[in-house]
């Protein structure tokens, strides 16, 4: 099998460059249209987000996300500005959407680090 065969059967985990903490909040995602819709969020990384919405996206679709997150018993509105890596079809109409970050805030970014660098008995959320 070519390399790029392999690259292509390679499941969205196995391509990511950051491991994924688990998260299970609820945000907004806007795309191109600038509606905000509800989605949840699953995981997180230093690299970006993995969440599950109601409505399909294509690969490379710009998007914005916002989330609120207790974080050191304060609550913390993060923004992240993004582009859709994968979007795959899961249960009862529902996708599996895989944002790779593409800006965000010095505040965004602290708390994304924060959550991202605790250890897993810290974890609050």
């Amino acid at each position: 099998m070519n390399s790029e065969a392999q690259t292509a059967s390679l499941r969205p985990a196995e391509l990511r460059v950051y491991p994924r903490k688990e998260l299970d909040v609820p945000a907004r995602l806007l795309s191109h249209d600038a509606i905000p819709r509800p989605v949840r969020i699953l995981d997180i990384s230093r690299g970006g987000i993995g969440l599950l919405a109601g409505e399909v996206m294509q690969a490379n679709d710009a998007c914005a996300l916002a989330f609120d997150i207790e974080l050191s018993d304060e609550a913390r509105r993060i923004n992240v500005w993004a582009k859709v890596a994968y979007c795959i079809p899961q249960d009862e109409g529902t996708f599996r959407i895989g944002i790779h970050f593409r800006d965000y805030d010095s505040h965004s970014r602290m708390h994304i680090e924060k959550i991202c660098s605790a250890p897993l008995s810290e974890s609050r959320w």
